[in-house]
């Protein structure tokens, strides 16, 4: 690999096999946590369109060789190309360049070199991820069913430091991780199928994340779905979702997707991608002045105790 190909894959795909992913997307640009340093407001951007990135908080960016160099504290190009090659493996050839690349599609996956490390998974006691849980108006007897607390190493970082999160199983056996510093991933990508098909075997609930879902829950003082429901975990994963729907013959689709741009497009994508023979609703109508369900929640609730 020389630097021409290197700068030709696109910079998301990595973020993403290092465990990361956007919390906003905004047309070309997606913002991150970034990943340098744990930080409460998301401060790393990478436009799909140009693939570069820039730290706000860091006061650094530049192409995809700037980022590896800078990830792994390397100095020199040939060093750089040789880690990137590594990354990438025999995949290389499967990954579309950067133009070619819709930010709307599936996005592969790419095997780290230094992925998060799992030191250990157990039932929700921590406090600050409790308080956390408060902060977001979700009680403990809610999350407690469907969420485990993880502790883990980042990639790159001193092994001596450690990080926690909440953790949510998805389909792959891999977990979705969350704390008021992180956004991110562990092991394989994959959305989360929650089946109650006894309740009412023609209907699933599809949200696009898991603290939206424990919000509905809340919000509807259940302690679980009366339909299947499906997370979604990322948008880029809506045609799995899709497959699972048509899989299981459902004949109705209730949304409660983010009521923002990306929001938008999803739900158009279902309505479209669905069959005639499936009823598909818009939801978040519940919420129409907020951005999604946990921000609707925050705002007629108490914290919980």
């Amino acid at each position: 690999m020389n630097a021409k190909q290197a700068k030709q894959i696109p910079l998301n795909l990595i973020l993403n096999s290092l465990g990361l992913e956007p919390t906003e997307e905004k047309g070309d640009e997606l913002i991150y946590h970034s990943p340098f340093r744990q930080e409460k407001v998301p401060s790393f951007s990478v436009n799909t369109k140009k693939n570069i990135w820039h730290d706000f908080g860091h006061g650094s960016g530049g192409n995809i060789l700037d980022f590896i160099m800078t990830y792994y504290e390397m100095a020199d190009v040939s060093t750089t190309l040789k880690q990137l090659d590594k990354l990438v493996g025999s995949q290389g050839e499967k990954i579309p360049t950067s133009q070619n690349q819709p930010t709307s599609v599936p996005q592969p996956q790419l095997e780290p070199i230094k992925p998060l490390k799992i030191l250990k998974i157990q039932s929700l006691q921590n406090q600050a991820l409790l308080q956390y849980l408060r902060h977001r108006r979700i009680r403990l007897q809610t999350a407690k069913p469907y969420v485990k607390e993880i502790y883990y190493q980042l990639g790159n970082a001193n092994p001596k430091k450690r990080y926690f999160a909440l953790a949510f199983p998805n389909d792959s056996n891999g977990y979705e991780l969350r704390n008021p510093y992180f956004k991110g991933s562990i092991g394989k990508k994959d959305i989360s199928v929650l089946a109650k098909r006894k309740r009412n075997p023609e209907a699933v609930t599809v949200f696009e994340g898991f603290i939206d879902f424990l919000s509905a829950l809340c919000f509807y003082q259940v302690p679980q779905a009366l339909t299947d429901v499906i997370v979604l975990n990322s948008v880029s994963l809506k045609e799995r979702a899709i497959e699972r729907i048509r899989g299981d013959h459902f004949e109705k689709v209730y949304l409660y997707l983010d009521r923002d741009d990306s929001g938008i497009r999803l739900k158009t994508h279902f309505a479209k991608q669905l069959s005639a023979k499936v009823t598909v609703v818009d939801k978040s109508d519940l919420y129409t002045d907020y951005k999604d369900f946990n921000e609707l929640l925050i705002s007629t609730t108490i914290p919980p105790t």
